[in-house]
């Protein structure tokens, strides 16, 4: 069987970008959600807290009740807070990894989908020309300096064209993101 490529490579170029700008976009949606998610949170809460205060104003038998329902409100503001560096401290930044992975996906390689895990996991899936190319990316995936384990089904190489893959991909535990690729 050959396989033709049909596509002029201005096209696929072309291709391939709208490709990467759609990922792009797709990630900065969800930047966008969880950020704004944080903001409003953080605007009911100082608009809550303002509305405490000018509560205290009123007669002084009602400000230790009042003192008392600020202080819980605090401590729950303080709570989230709390969780919120925590949240920040857990994330991982994947862009580098991401950019890096781009770089070692060769053309006739099309990817379908990424699924970066808090676990420091991502999952690969596309479709090959062909089952040697898949073996050339996997290799490729193997160089890489985060790629700690790759979990590579052999049912990945089951079909001989247009091979249909999964892989796994383990963050090495000593890498950090900080370090150049």
């Amino acid at each position: 069987m050959i396989l033709l490529n049909i596509l002029p490579p201005k096209k696929r170029i072309e291709y391939e970008l709208v490709q990467s700008a759609r990922f792009l976009v797709g990630f900065f949606e969800v930047l966008l959600a969880i950020t704004g998610a944080v903001a409003l949170i953080l605007v009911i809460a100082r608009t809550s807290l303002r509305n405490r205060v000018e509560q205290i104003v009123q007669p002084p038998r009602a400000a230790d009740a009042i003192v008392t329902t600020l202080e819980g409100q605090v401590q729950s503001f303080n709570t989230l807070v709390r969780t919120i560096d925590t949240v920040s401290e857990r994330s991982f930044p994947w862009s580098l990894i991401v950019e890096d992975l781009v770089t070692r996906v060769p053309n006739t390689i099309h990817l379908s989908a990424l699924a970066m895990e808090q676990d420091k996991k991502l999952t690969i899936r596309g479709i090959a020309a062909t089952r040697n190319d898949l073996l050339e990316f996997k290799n490729r995936l193997e160089q890489s300096p985060w790629v700690g384990a790759l979990e590579f089904p052999n049912t990945n190489l089951l079909t001989p064209v247009s091979v249909p893959f999964e892989i796994r991909a383990t963050v090495r535990p000593e890498f950090t993101p900080q370090k150049a690729l």
